[in-house]
């Protein structure tokens, strides 16, 4: 509380996020915490991977705190294991939380805050930098509320006339922003040779 009023002199905001392991690690201790601190400098940072590894639902925790929402990380992964796993498998999309219920939750509420598309990891279990610019481009491009129309568009004429599932919409928009991004370094790299050279 002491730390939110100095925020609010300064014109600062305070966000804490639930961190499994952590004294806030879910969503009953995340609103314990809201009603505590009722500063407008005091808002919460969610990230649906330590929800999701705390147990929870993403989709339903953040539609618990939106109100008081002021910073989103968006970071998927497979298990419910205390450590997010391998960088690749953080990628949007890639996991098993339901980033498509999360983000829709967000623009229901009209939620126009920062947003952190976080991967952790990566230097720490040797990845290359070409490994890392694929997997950011494709956490980057990962839009699954929005900009998806061509590749509904691809889908709908495979002979298919059922509406798409958009978990279906998302994986097609994953191949090809993989597609895209290894094309576009593979392009950078050989004229930073050809450059060199």
């Amino acid at each position: 509380g002491a730390l939110a009023l100095m925020a609010e002199r300064y014109g600062v905001t305070l966000c804490v996020k639930a961190h499994v392991g952590a004294s806030i690690y879910n969503t009953p201790t995340t609103l314990r915490l809201m009603e505590a601190i009722s500063s407008p400098a005091f808002g919460i940072d969610m990230d649906p991977s330590h929800i999701y590894r705390a147990g929870e639902n993403p989709v339903e925790a953040i539609a618990a705190v939106i109100s008081r929402v002021k910073h989103v990380h968006i970071r998927d992964c497979k298990g419910r294991q205390q450590g997010p796993g391998s960088p690749a498998n953080q990628a949007n999309g890639r996991g098993d939380i339901d980033l498509v219920g999360y983000v829709r939750v967000l623009h229901e509420h009209g939620y126009a805050g920062p947003l952190d598309l976080e991967i952790i990891g990566a230097k720490a279990q040797g990845y290359t930098l070409e490994q890392c610019v694929v997997i950011a481009a494709e956490s980057r491009q990962y839009q699954p509320c929005r900009g998806n129309a061509h590749l509904v568009h691809r889908l709908h004429h495979r002979g298919n006339s059922r509406p798409t599932h958009p978990v279906e919409i998302v994986k097609a928009h994953q191949r090809h922003v993989v597609r895209n991004a290894k094309a576009s370094l593979s392009d950078g790299l050989h004229r930073s040779r050809r450059h060199r050279a």
